[in-house]
């Protein structure tokens, strides 16, 4: 899907500049960070909520997000900065900074964890700069444009593009080759790691990663549903959709709670007797114990009337029923 443009694109992204990477060719591969901390990567960030709560929550470790699209990383950069709004309160771009009050209910919407100052900072260090996260405007095509071999210790692939067509199979980022390219990149011990909610992508990545000969450590179709740890880092998407059913569960149990108060109380029908209908003479009606069973006269005649097991006002006519 085409972005639309933001507005003052460029300034903004010049703003931004201290977390974006050279992707020219004669940047030095080895040189991504000052320090010699274990190097992850996600390719395709989105707007950068899960690359972002990686290197809050694991400062010890640093991580590169890439991202081609200019209009979405921008809006990861600017999460990055905290140029929402937190510490640039005084700066505009265009008129679309939002309050701090703003930012911090954004924050709150994405699940990414804010500061605790009273202001609604957005950044868990309170301003402080993300030094472990750097950003790369660009696409991949081969792993050794950007890295050297061996360098990363794990990639991740959040809810990439799954191209449907048959045709676009080798554009998917779990082709085959590709799984092969990331294993180029990754050091012994490495990993890829991979989510998706798309059903064919899924089965498809299953088959690639077997024709390819690597093995799945771990597996699920439903991890929100499992133990696994990568569970709780979530992307923006996967904020939105948990957002989103928890709305719809929430409206439909108040509807169904409506529903049943309106609803009147279903009349239980009337338990019908067990009973058996017989005929029998005057003889065999005198020879009945009398104490075991009642006797109801339904004769139409004014004079006549219910009667007890031991009075008959007339035998003609009369029915009755023995239950037990």
């Amino acid at each position: 899907m085409r972005q639309r443009k933001a507005k003052d694109l460029e300034k903004r992204l010049q703003a931004c500049s201290g977390y974006l990477l050279n992707c020219s060719a004669d940047h030095a591969k080895s040189s991504f960070f000052d320090d010699e901390k274990e190097l992850y990567l996600e390719i395709g960030c989105g707007k950068g909520n899960f690359i972002i709560k990686k290197a809050l929550d694991h400062p010890d470790k640093n991580f590169i997000a890439i991202e081609g699209q200019e209009t979405v990383i921008l809006r990861a950069l600017e999460k990055a900065a905290g140029f929402s709004g937190c510490h640039k309160s005084g700066s505009s771009f265009g008129g679309e900074t939002p309050s701090a009050k703003e930012a911090a209910d954004g924050r709150r919407k994405t699940g990414l964890p804010l500061c605790g100052a009273e202001s609604g900072c957005l950044c868990k260090t309170n301003g402080a700069k993300l030094s472990n996260l750097k950003f790369m405007l660009t696409f991949v095509h081969r792993m050794e444009e950007f890295f050297e071999e061996g360098q990363l210790s794990g990639i991740y692939l959040n809810f990439s593009d799954p191209w449907p067509k048959a045709r676009h199979a080798k554009r998917r980022l779990t082709y085959r080759t590709r799984l092969q390219d990331y294993a180029w990149a990754l050091k012994r011990g490495g990993f890829v790691e991979f989510k998706t909610d798309n059903e064919d992508l899924y089965q498809f990545t299953l088959a690639e990663i077997a024709a390819a000969g690597y093995e799945i450590t771990e597996q699920t179709a439903d991890l929100h549903g499992s133990c696994y740890e990568s569970r709780f880092t979530t992307t923006e998407y996967e904020e939105k959709f948990k957002a989103a059913t928890e709305k719809y569960e929430a409206d439909l149990q108040a509807y169904e709670k409506n529903q049943k108060r309106k609803r009147p109380k279903p009349m239980e029908e009337p338990k019908a007797p067990d009973f058996e209908s017989i005929e029998l003479s005057e003889a065999e009606l005198a020879a009945l114990p009398k104490e075991n069973i009642s006797y109801t006269e339904v004769k139409n005649d004014p004079d006549s009337y219910i009667t007890g097991p031991d009075v008959f006002n007339s035998l003609e006519d009369v029915h009755f029923a023995v239950w037990y």
